[in-house]
């Protein structure tokens, strides 16, 4: 269970609109709770994925990833919640991830949306980088580490925040030793 109201700080540029999950999610019987759509949680899946600094389960997000792709029927939902919550890049790369990793092919719609939602570069950029992540023991993980830790937490913070976080875990780190 994923509870949480946001995924960014509060000082964040990012704002995801979650009120579109909150209106379309399905009543469980016999419950006061409710369930996002797949297509809902399909989405959610690739913000928690890139919009986040962290490696280590990164294979079972994928992973994960694929598998809610694969139970959702129409895949036009996917496109349609992605501009419901404004945040359609991390959806272009989960269906990328889709056609790359898993070999999965896309409509049409999948493909535009695409095109015409992200450059040709920051795709590539995100397919070198999850190559060097997914490569264990290679000169290129560290760096790629390094850089997806970076994104991850400039996306989440300013720089002035950033700077202040990176001294004040130096700082915890220096006490403790």
């Amino acid at each position: 269970i994923d509870l949480h109201h946001t995924i960014f700080f509060a000082k964040s540029k990012v704002t995801i609109d979650i009120a579109a999950f909150i209106d379309r999610a399905q009543p469980i019987e016999d419950s006061v709770f409710s369930i996002p759509s797949k297509a809902d949680m399909f989405v959610h899946a690739c913000l928690h994925l890139f919009y986040q600094e962290e490696t280590q389960k990164l294979a079972k997000d994928l992973i994960d990833l694929h598998c809610l792709y694969l139970q959702i029927e129409n895949k036009n939902d996917i496109l349609h919640a992605a501009e419901l919550v404004n945040k359609r890049a991390a959806v272009v790369y989960g269906l990328m991830i889709q056609s790359w990793l898993f070999r999965q092919e896309l409509s049409i719609d999948e493909l535009s949306f695409i095109d015409s939602h992200c450059s040709i570069r920051k795709l590539k950029w995100m397919r070198a980088t999850l190559s060097a992540l997914l490569k264990p023991n290679t000169l290129l993980q560290p760096i790629a580490e390094i850089i997806w830790l970076l994104r991850g937490h400039l996306i989440k913070m300013n720089i002035q925040t950033l700077s202040y976080h990176v001294v004040m875990r130096l700082v915890n780190q220096y006490q403790k030793n």
